[in-house]
């Protein structure tokens, strides 16, 4: 976990509005009264190494859940997973789109610029006004073999209104406005996913221990639920693929002749 040193704190602090600063320090205070963490022992501290994933939460939850202890002097997390098979893989969870932080939005700009396989979350009932000003911000520029479109949180909709949303985001890659910018085009993939099915699916399968909400939530789709109709893994793994692998095997070719 790296924590903000001074400069960029200072830096954070003059970025943000009247009412994200007011929630900063709502935030900062219930850091202090609920466990006793002072923003000065924080600010420019050293990276801190947990071996204990369990208190993962304490770096990233909201203060007001009475689990994120350190949340508002974090600036990144990294998470180390030790499986050969995806060594050489990277995944960033990026900040959300509206994030006032303008340490956040550069960060996110930077890992969108230079990733392989940009998976972007769709609302499921359409695009609203804070996703087309991100592609506005953000997009532009990036390749349509590097993206994936996700419609996340499927269950929650029918099968019908999933099909109307994906020819919905079809219909917009014909549109001038979105030719001119390369997006939603032909080369574009669009997927339907339920990332919390998915998990619970996976849980129950390992034979974890699941709690009342989580059993609402199988029984409620029931056991024919697909959560990933599109096989979002394959088409990830295309993507990798396209941008990384044919670039090293040609490159291994060239080396060896």
């Amino acid at each position: 976990m790296n924590f903000y040193d001074k400069t960029e704190w200072k830096e954070l602090l003059a970025s943000l509005d009247p009412e994200n600063l007011r929630q900063l320090n709502e935030r900062i205070q219930l850091c202090a009264e609920q466990h006793g963490i002072d923003q000065d022992e924080c600010i420019g501290a050293p990276p801190r190494k947990e071996m204990d994933l369990r208190k993962l939460e304490e770096f990233v939850s909201d203060p007001k859940s009475k689990k994120g202890k350190y949340t508002p002097f974090v600036k990144d997390v990294h998470i180390f997973v030790h499986n050969k098979s995806i060594q050489d893989v990277r995944i960033v969870d990026t900040p959300g789109l509206n994030d006032p932080n303008v340490i956040n939005s550069r960060e996110t700009t930077k890992w969108i610029k230079n990733t392989h396989a940009l998976i972007f979350l769709l609302p499921n009932k359409g695009l609203d006004e804070s996703s087309l000003n991100f592609f506005d911000t953000h997009l532009l520029g990036t390749r349509p073999s590097n993206r994936v479109w996700v419609i996340n949180k499927i269950d929650d909709i029918t099968e019908e209104d999933l099909q109307k949303t994906k020819a919905y985001i079809r219909q917009l890659g014909q549109q001038e406005e979105f030719k001119q910018k390369d997006l939603f085009g032909r080369d574009e993939r669009v997927c339907g996913y339920s990332a919390l099915i998915a998990m619970l699916k996976n849980m129950d399968h390992k034979g974890m221990q699941l709690n009342e909400d989580q059993v609402y939530h199988l029984d409620n789709v029931g056991e024919d639920f697909n959560p990933d109709p599109d096989k979002l893994g394959n088409v990830i793994g295309e993507r990798l693929y396209q941008n990384t692998g044919v670039k090293r095997i040609v490159a291994g070719f060239t080396a060896i002749n």
